[in-house]
Protein backbone atom coordinates (compact mmCIF):
# COMPACT_ATOMS: atom_id res chain seq x y z
CA UNK A 1 0.00 0.00 0.00
CA UNK A 2 2.78 2.41 0.84
CA UNK A 3 4.27 2.06 -2.64
CA UNK A 4 0.94 3.06 -4.18
CA UNK A 5 0.42 5.88 -1.68
CA UNK A 6 3.92 7.21 -2.37
CA UNK A 7 3.34 7.03 -6.13
CA UNK A 8 0.12 9.00 -5.73
CA UNK A 9 2.03 11.49 -3.53
CA UNK A 10 -0.56 11.23 -0.75
CA UNK A 11 -0.19 11.45 3.00
CA UNK A 12 -1.71 8.68 5.08
CA UNK A 13 -4.64 11.02 5.71
CA UNK A 14 -5.06 11.69 1.99
CA UNK A 15 -4.82 8.01 1.08
CA UNK A 16 -7.33 7.15 3.80
CA UNK A 17 -9.71 9.78 2.41
CA UNK A 18 -9.31 8.36 -1.11
CA UNK A 19 -10.17 4.88 0.16
CA UNK A 20 -12.88 6.01 2.56
CA UNK A 21 -11.12 4.57 5.60
CA UNK A 22 -9.09 5.91 8.52
CA UNK A 23 -5.47 6.97 8.80
CA UNK A 24 -5.04 4.33 11.52
CA UNK A 25 -6.15 1.58 9.13
CA UNK A 26 -3.69 2.77 6.48
CA UNK A 27 -0.88 2.94 9.06
CA UNK A 28 -1.64 -0.58 10.33
CA UNK A 29 -1.63 -2.02 6.81
CA UNK A 30 1.65 -0.29 6.01
CA UNK A 31 3.18 -1.84 9.13
CA UNK A 32 2.07 -5.25 7.87
CA UNK A 33 -0.67 -5.72 10.44
CA UNK A 34 -3.39 -7.70 8.72
CA UNK A 35 -3.99 -8.25 5.05
CA UNK A 36 -4.54 -5.14 2.90
CA UNK A 37 -8.10 -6.01 1.88
CA UNK A 38 -10.04 -3.55 -0.28
CA UNK A 39 -13.73 -3.36 -0.96
CA UNK A 40 -14.82 -3.17 -4.59
CA UNK A 41 -15.56 0.52 -4.13
CA UNK A 42 -12.07 1.14 -2.71
CA UNK A 43 -10.47 -0.89 -5.52
CA UNK A 44 -12.30 1.16 -8.15
CA UNK A 45 -11.36 4.49 -6.52
CA UNK A 46 -7.74 3.40 -6.29
CA UNK A 47 -7.74 2.18 -9.90
CA UNK A 48 -9.18 5.53 -11.04
CA UNK A 49 -6.53 7.51 -9.14
CA UNK A 50 -3.76 5.39 -10.66
CA UNK A 51 -5.30 5.49 -14.13
CA UNK A 52 -5.37 9.28 -13.97
CA UNK A 53 -1.56 9.08 -13.64
CA UNK A 54 -1.16 6.53 -16.43
CA UNK A 55 -0.68 3.46 -14.24
CA UNK A 56 -2.67 0.33 -13.41
CA UNK A 57 -3.15 -1.23 -9.99
CA UNK A 58 -1.79 -4.56 -11.27
CA UNK A 59 1.64 -2.94 -11.65
CA UNK A 60 1.85 -2.66 -7.87
CA UNK A 61 0.73 -6.19 -7.01
CA UNK A 62 3.36 -8.73 -5.95
CA UNK A 63 4.17 -11.58 -8.32
CA UNK A 64 2.83 -15.02 -7.58
CA UNK A 65 -0.62 -14.10 -6.34
CA UNK A 66 -3.09 -16.98 -6.47
CA UNK A 67 -5.54 -16.93 -9.37
CA UNK A 68 -8.57 -17.24 -7.12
Amino acid sequence: MKQIRDFLDLSQDGFAALLGTTKNTVARRERGEGEPMLTLSQWLRLQKALSDKGRQIEEFLPDGLPDS
